[in-house]
């Protein structure tokens, strides 16, 4: 694989993965970890949280938005029924 270049590998379709890293250990060669589905989903799970964390913000503010609206919508009707 050239340098710089990027590679996709799928772990859904496979129950683990070996990664060469762009590094060389002490004999030389270069450094492999095998990460397994398993640890990946440990490893990523903060990330991901972290990532959806303002999406999910934004989601309760509209709909925290949308309830204050029908709200005062119905405040509305009910003050000028009493007219």
């Amino acid at each position: 694989m050239p340098s710089g270049s990027c590679m996709q590998i799928r772990l859904s379709e496979t129950s683990s993965v070996a990664i060469k890293m762009p590094l060389k250990g002490r004999d030389g060669q270069r450094v492999e970890a095998v990460l397994s589905q398993q640890e990946f989903e440990q490893l990523s799970a903060d990330l991901f949280r972290r990532a959806r964390l303002p999406l999910d913000q934004a989601c309760w503010q509209v709909c925290n938005l949308r309830h204050a609206m029908h709200c005062f919508q119905r405040l509305i009707v009910c003050v000028s029924c009493q007219n």
